[in-house]
């Protein structure tokens, strides 16, 4: 009976290092696995990123072009503005009325002409702001 104790207990200690290296086999597949995985994900958020830095910078390309516009248009508006108010005035028009207020007459095709432009022109900046600002939201200047 001693001798088969002896025997059952060298069989479990000779068997205990066999499973200990294939328990640690299987730690190190599942870890491997694991770092190829991560690897994979690093690498795609990389790509992320580099395309999400890419579209930043052209909707910053787009919102600085869109702002000189917008200020071309508000110093064309300005002139207008002060060319209107600045008009001079005849002799007549003094005597007439010294408190009207001056007037500019158009045509109707005038008028609808100048109407539909300013429409398109309207039209066009709201694209255009809205382009700059893409389909991630409102970008933010630096």
């Amino acid at each position: 009976m001693q001798a088969d104790v002896e025997k059952r207990k060298a069989g479990l200690e000779a068997a205990t290092p066999w499973s200990t290296l294939t328990s640690y086999q299987q730690r190190l597949k599942k870890t491997r696995n694991e770092a190829k995985n991560n690897q994979k994900n690093a690498e795609l958020l990389k790509q992320e990123a580099k395309a999400a830095r890419v579209a930043g910078k052209e909707a910053d390309k787009k919102l600085k072009i869109a702002l000189k516009e917008a200020e071309v248009a508000k110093a064309a508006q300005k002139l207008a503005d002060d060319q209107i108010h600045n008009y001079p005035r005849s002799k007549s028009d003094d005597l007439k009325d010294s408190g009207a207020i001056r007037k500019i007459r158009l045509s109707v095709e005038e008028f609808d002409s100048m109407k539909k432009k300013i429409d398109e022109l309207r039209n066009d900046a709201d694209v255009k702001v809205a382009h700059s600002h893409g389909p991630g939201g409102v970008h933010k200047r630096k």
